[in-house]
C-alpha cells in the first residue's frame, strides 16, 4: 500500500518499468536486479551451428503467450524448415488460445501447419543448461513479465534474445547491440530478426558476443555488492533519493 511504501527507507523493484510505476506512489524506489545463478564460462563460444530456437517459461500461463511464440516459429519455418524449437517449461496444449478462445493451443499448432517433431516439448527441467547449449537464440513472447532472468541465462551461453518490449526482458537488452527488442505483438518483425541472425554469421557473432558480456554484469558478486552498498548507505543514513 502507499502507506507501507512511505514507511520504508527504500522500495526495491526488479525492473525499470516496475520502478517507474512505483514512483507514482512514492519516490523512494530503486531497481535491484536478480543475480544470475548459472556459472558463466570463461570463454565465448559461437552457438550458431546448432540453429535451434529456445524459449523458457511457464507456458501453462496465458501471460507467457505461447500462441505468439508458435506464430513466430511458424513464420521462421516457412523460410527455414530445418529449425527446431525447444519449449522448456510446463505447458498445456489443451489451454485456450488467448486470442481465439474457441481454439486450443494444440489446434493452433495444426492450423499453423507446424510439422510434428519441429517443436521439442521438454516440460519442466532441472538442468536447463543442456538446452541453452544446443540453441542459437532465445525468444521471449510474454506480454507481462518480471525481470527476465532467462535472457541472462541464455546470454551466459552466448545466446542473444529476441523479446517484445514493455516486459522485464526488454529492460536488460540494448536493442541491436546484445539482442533485439520488438514492438509488442509484431510477430512478423520478430520472425525476421530471428531469420537475420540465422542467415548472417557476422551479425550473429557480433550480437552473440555482446550478449555473453551482458551476462557478466549480473553475477552474484556484482549484485551482492549492490546489496551491501545499499544496506550500508541506509544504516549510515547516507542514501538519498
Amino acid at each position: 500500500s502507499r502507506e507501507t511504501y512511505k514507511s520504508a527507507s527504500v522500495v526495491l523493484w526488479l525492473s525499470r518499468l516496475s520502478a517507474t510505476m512505483g514512483q507514482m506512489f512514492n519516490k523512494n524506489v530503486l531497481v535491484m536486479e536478480n543475480p544470475l545463478s548459472l556459472d558463466i564460462k570463461n570463454d565465448y563460444k559461437n552457438n550458431s551451428n546448432f540453429q535451434n530456437i529456445i524459449s523458457v517459461a511457464r507456458f501453462d500461463s496465458s501471460q507467457k503467450r505461447i500462441d505468439r511464440l508458435f506464430e513466430v516459429f511458424a513464420k521462421v519455418l516457412r523460410k527455414r524448415p530445418d529449425i527446431k524449437l525447444y519449449l522448456v517449461g510446463p505447458y498445456d496444449l489443451s489451454m485456450k488460445n488467448p486470442m481465439k478462445k474457441e481454439e486450443t493451443i494444440a489446434q493452433l499448432i495444426t492450423r499453423l501447419n507446424i510439422p510434428e517433431g519441429s517443436i521439442i516439448f521438454s516440460g519442466e527441467v532441472k538442468e536447463v543448461e543442456k538446452y541453452y547449449s544446443k540453441a542459437f537464440v532465445n525468444v521471449v513472447t510474454s506480454e507481462r513479465d518480471g525481470f527476465g532472468l532467462t535472457v541472462l541465462e541464455a546470454a551466459s551461453f552466448g545466446l542473444p534474445s529476441v523479446v517484445f518490449n514493455g516486459v522485464g526482458a526488454s529492460d536488460i537488452i540494448e536493442d541491436n547491440i546484445n539482442g533485439y527488442v520488438i514492438q509488442d505483438g509484431n510477430v512478423d518483425d520478430m520472425a525476421e530478426k530471428i531469420l537475420m541472425l540465422l542467415n548472417n554469421e557476422e551479425i550473429y557473432e557480433k550480437v552473440s558476443k555482446k550478449a555473453f558480456n551482458l551476462a557478466r554484469e549480473y553475477t552474484i558478486d556484482i549484485i551482492s555488492a549492490k546489496w551491501k552498498a545499499l544496506i550500508n548507505s541506509i544504516l549510515n543514513s547516507t542514501y538519498h533519493f
